[in-house]
């Protein structure tokens, strides 16, 4: 899958899929960045070093009413200009969220004419996946 298809399909910059896999009725399309596109999730610099990656797993919105994950590694990068050493921001999900903007945009256009619950269902997902933040 071409980056163009990734960017016009789900919005997403700077991202390659290696493959697209299906297991248990789920597409995961895997992901890779180039290190070029690397900047410290503090400051901002491009001048970062490598120290390994951790691989996440983040869910978008549905194809064809079939789930969809996404499947990357965020790597960790050692800023030379504030020193300090942390995860890569993923710019298409907020931090600690498991799921993408678009997931959330479209669970909230679609809680207008659905109960959370009927949402959840369509999505394929636990009720309090999607909606925690709503939580009082």
């Amino acid at each position: 899958m071409s980056s163009t298809l990734l960017y016009r399909a789900f919005g997403f910059r700077q991202y390659d899929c290696v493959r697209p896999t299906t297991a248990d009725g789920i597409m995961t399309l895997h992901l890779w960045q180039d290190p070029t596109h690397d900047r410290c999730s503090y400051c901002q610099s491009p001048d970062v070093i490598r120290h390994g990656a951790e691989e996440r797993t983040v869910r978008t919105v549905p194809i064809g009413g079939k789930p969809v994950d996404l499947r990357l590694p965020v790597p960790r990068l050692g800023c030379r200009n504030c020193g300090r050493i942390r995860q890569a921001a993923i710019r298409f999900t907020r931090p600690f969220r498991r799921f993408t903007h678009a997931f959330e945009r479209y669970a909230l256009s679609l809680l207008s004419h659905m109960t959370i619950q009927a949402v959840a269902d369509h999505l394929q997902v636990g009720w309090t996946y999607a909606f925690n933040r709503w939580r009082g």
